[in-house]
């Protein structure tokens, strides 16, 4: 099957019809490159070892990720110190998350993910500060 996947949910639960309802989520096996290790991302990881996607979860401090006997079966660790080449290893069609503690480290992801004009998507985690800091550099209008 090369459709998208679905979510199924019995409508008894919403409205008490019986219906089923379905949604769309993503093409099967999609790859996210998620960088980062905050209590957020922790939360998100959990979120994507339901989905049918493989994780590059990406964070240069080995110390923050959880023992690997307990990271769900699609994510995969790398703490190699080098963030950039996650980017520059990831297949065409990757899902961007960049969620870090550095905002300089941030930016350079950015850049280095916009050049490659082959992801599906890239999404980022901000506050003001980090948004006056981009606009500066003129990435953000």
């Amino acid at each position: 099957m090369t459709g998208p996947d679905c979510l199924l949910w019995d409508g008894a639960g919403f409205d008490g019809s019986g219906a089923l309802l379905t949604e769309t989520i993503a093409l099967r096996e999609f790859p996210v490159v998620l960088f980062g290790a905050s209590h957020v991302v922790v939360t998100l990881v959990r979120v994507l070892a339901n989905l049918p996607c493989h994780v590059v979860w990406v964070d240069e401090r080995d110390e923050t990720f959880p023992p690997i006997d307990r990271l769900p079966p699609n994510v995969t660790m790398d703490a190699s110190g080098i963030p950039e080449a996650a980017v520059d290893e990831a297949p065409a069609n990757s899902y961007f998350l960049v969620m870090t503690h550095n905002h300089a480290l941030d930016l350079a992801l950015a850049e280095r993910i916009l050049r490659r004009s082959d992801f599906a998507y890239f999404g980022m985690i901000g506050s003001h500060t980090k948004k006056v800091q981009f606009q500066r550099r003129r990435w953000v209008e």
